[in-house]
């Protein structure tokens, strides 16, 4: 499962959807502060986050594909020799 999601999310094809998730929730905190669900300190916590999450976003990618190859590179190097009988 987790290889599945790091597979996934390595993706930069998928950097949209990201981008739009995340900013999909910033606007969801936002109705919810206009609406008392949340304190302004709480607002600007999370809003914080979602901020440093688009931020780092691209350098995420390029980790979870680093370690995606690098698992796959350790598997390849596992596999048996193909030797041939002479």
């Amino acid at each position: 499962m987790i290889l599945m999601w790091l597979y996934g999310s390595s993706d930069e094809g998928n950097l949209e959807e990201f981008i739009g998730s995340n900013r999909s929730e910033m606007e969801r905190l936002n109705g919810l502060l206009a609406a008392g669900g949340i304190s302004n300190a709480e607002h600007a916590r999370l809003l914080g986050e979602h901020e440093e999450r688009l931020n780092n976003l691209r350098g995420d990618i390029e980790l979870r594909r680093d370690k995606y190859n690098s698992f796959c590179d350790e598997v390849v190097a596992r596999l048996p020799q193909n030797r041939t009988s002479s």
